[in-house]
């Protein structure tokens, strides 16, 4: 099931970045924890939908993201994207991928579950690049740069601390993807977001189907 794995690595890459050297001076220390407050700001019993536009040569994808956060270890994400559907939920009780195009469930453990580890990846950025704080009217903007890949990735806040915008580009300007935060909702998520989906196909973390039992031999009279 390769394309489950693709699928995956496509939803893990809003929260998946390399990481690199600690920044060393005061003041760089202050913004990244100004910046991962502001991100982390928008994980507390809160609902959005985000809406991307990713380019890769001549290709262009449209994805449309809801997620749910009952906390930043805690949350439901459901995207669509080149006419798949995915919801991936990630719980300390139990993360799990379902791919509902083929009806498949799959869980999330090991490198695939850290991979959605939004607060690591969050520190792993800021420490990954040079990052940089300035106002435009209301809005908070930050802005990273790579150290080493040279990506530029701007954050916009609202003026209510809450992000709406978020821009990567390459070294040489080109806009590699945009996202747009909008329709938050705050109060109390729903359990029931959590609980996986009955007559399901169930496959294992590596993508394999997973072998049913064996019916329990009957004893010979």
């Amino acid at each position: 099931m390769k394309k489950i794995f693709v699928i995956t690595l496509a939803i893990a890459a809003m929260f998946s970045f390399a990481g690199a050297s600690f920044a060393e001076d005061s003041k760089s220390v202050e913004l990244i924890d100004r910046f991962i407050k502001a991100v982390e700001k928008g994980t507390v019993d809160v609902s959005y939908t985000m809406e991307s536009k990713s380019r890769r040569g001549d290709t262009e994808t449209v994805s449309v993201s809801k997620s749910y956060f009952v906390n930043a270890k805690k949350f439901v994400t459901e995207t669509e994207f080149d006419g798949n559907s995915v919801k991936v939920a990630i719980d300390p009780a139990g993360s799990w991928l379902h791919d509902r195009g083929k009806n498949v469930l799959m869980p999330l453990e090991g490198q695939a579950a850290a991979k959605f580890d939004l607060q690591g990846a969050l520190v792993k950025l800021g420490q990954a690049c040079d990052i940089s704080e300035s106002r435009e009217g209301d809005d908070t903007v930050f802005t990273l740069v790579h150290k080493e890949r040279k990506l530029k990735t701007v954050f916009t806040a609202g003026k209510d601390g809450y992000l709406v915008k978020m821009v990567m580009k390459n070294e040489k300007g080109d806009t590699l993807s945009e996202s747009v935060y909008k329709d938050y909702k705050f109060g109390k998520i729903d359990e029931s977001h959590f609980k996986k989906p009955e007559g399901v196909k169930l496959y294992n973390a590596d993508g394999t189907p997973k072998e049913e039992a064996p019916a329990p031999a009957t004893e010979k009279k």
